[in-house]
């Protein structure tokens, strides 16, 4: 199977990237072009567990 790797960089402070990714309503719409309703269960703290959910409660744990 080959590899891909992806790369890019973006001119904004980190903590305005993440705020644009993780905050909940932002989520939500990025999230929306894989399915809708998408949402994430998490405290956000360096090495939680998150809990990626969609609209029927089924996802994936990740830490």
């Amino acid at each position: 199977m080959k590899k891909l790797t992806f790369e890019i960089e973006i001119n904004a402070p980190a903590d305005k990237v993440w705020n644009a990714m993780w905050e909940e309503e932002n989520y939500k719409k990025w999230t929306s072009a894989f399915c809708e309703g998408s949402y994430a269960k998490s405290s956000w703290k360096q090495g939680e567990r998150i809990h990626f959910l969609d609209p029927n409660g089924n996802g994936m744990y990740s830490e």
